[in-house]
């Protein structure tokens, strides 16, 4: 996995590609959101269109970046999900936790 971030004004982009799963993947996804918050980010976006698969880690991972972010007074929300994840975040009706549209 891949995870390359953009701040500007507003906050920061995270662009996450490969598989978000169980063990490093998900270790730096936490570290990098964290990290972003330490730096006083307060809106974080996470594009995950480049994610093909996303296990039940990867959900973890996603719901610890969000309680990371609005236990500091900030914002989480992922976009450009398709495919097999955004399933996945239908099926545990996660979508509107995240700022996706319900599919």
């Amino acid at each position: 996995m891949e995870i390359s971030i953009q701040k500007n004004d507003d906050g920061a982009v995270l662009e996450v590609r490969g598989r978000l799963v169980y063990g490093e993947p998900i270790r730096d996804l936490h570290s990098s959101v964290k990290d972003l918050v330490s730096q006083g980010v307060k809106k974080v976006v996470v594009h995950l269109g480049g994610v093909s698969y996303l296990d039940s880690s990867g959900i973890e991972a996603l719901l610890a970046a969000y309680r990371t972010c609005t236990e500091s007074g900030g914002t989480f929300r992922l976009d450009q999900v398709q495919g097999s994840p955004r399933k996945v975040l239908h099926i545990t009706r996660l979508e509107s936790m995240f700022g996706l549209p319900s599919e």
